[in-house]
């Protein structure tokens, strides 16, 4: 919350589209992908650590980056073993 509310309106707006952003990605990477439960693990971490615990207290914005990170891992074609 304390992020929401030191940004502005326009930080506001932006963290908002951020969220929504990695929300979408989560959820075509969950709907078209054929690692499911790793899109439905990383949805439910965000949603919980983001949404849920940031109504309440101060959210580490650097989870978000690690579930960035591991959902673009998971969302790679290339595979890095034969």
């Amino acid at each position: 919350m304390s992020i929401w509310f030191a940004a502005g309106i326009f930080g506001l707006i932006a963290i908002l589209y951020l969220f929504v952003s990695i929300f979408i990605y989560l959820f075509n990477g969950y709907r078209n992908n054929m690692v499911k439960d790793g899109f439905l693990i990383l949805m439910l971490i965000f949603i919980g650590d983001m949404i849920v615990r940031g109504l309440f207290e101060t959210v580490n914005v650097s989870n978000t980056a690690i579930i960035i990170g591991i959902a673009l891992a998971l969302n790679s074609d290339k595979k890095l073993i034969n």
